[in-house]
């Protein structure tokens, strides 16, 4: 998969797209427009990892899908995917990584949102499951 910069085809459709980084960010991002599912684009987000705050800006994070975000791992960007969706869970963020290898095969696009759906499925059922633990203030007794 190539990874040069994106020029958009038409100046009309270059208008309404956002500004992608990459040819095979602009193939996830108008293949999520097929598919009418709303996206952000390099949306930053708070992320805590080892005692630290950063903040992040994942390729494209889902609203309808309870922003769960999608990773284009550039293979130039020298980022440690692996290790950005451990410390995604670790937040509680849903997160799948999409590669150059994912985008090659035929009907890709159908296999991508069929793991879109499936992390979301996965994610919703972890969350459902785990116990939320009150915060209890000393200074107020209970009844």
């Amino acid at each position: 998969m190539n990874s040069k910069t994106y020029e958009p085809p038409d100046s009309k459709l270059g208008e309404l797209e956002p500004p992608y980084q990459t040819d095979a960010e602009a193939r996830i991002g108008r293949m999520l427009d097929r598919y009418d599912t709303p996206f952000f684009y390099h949306q930053p987000r708070l992320i805590y990892d080892q005692g630290y705050h950063d903040i992040w800006h994942p390729t494209f994070t889902l609203p309808t899908y309870d922003s769960l975000v999608v990773e284009y791992a550039d293979p130039n960007s020298g980022v440690d995917h692996a290790e950005r969706h451990r410390v995604y869970r670790f937040n509680g963020i849903a997160a799948l990584v999409a590669r150059d290898q994912d985008l090659s095969t035929t009907r890709w696009d159908e296999t991508l949102m069929r793991r879109v759906h499936t992390e979301y499925q996965r994610a919703q059922a972890e969350y459902r499951h785990q116990q939320i633990h009150g915060y209890r203030r000393p200074d107020i007794e209970r009844p």
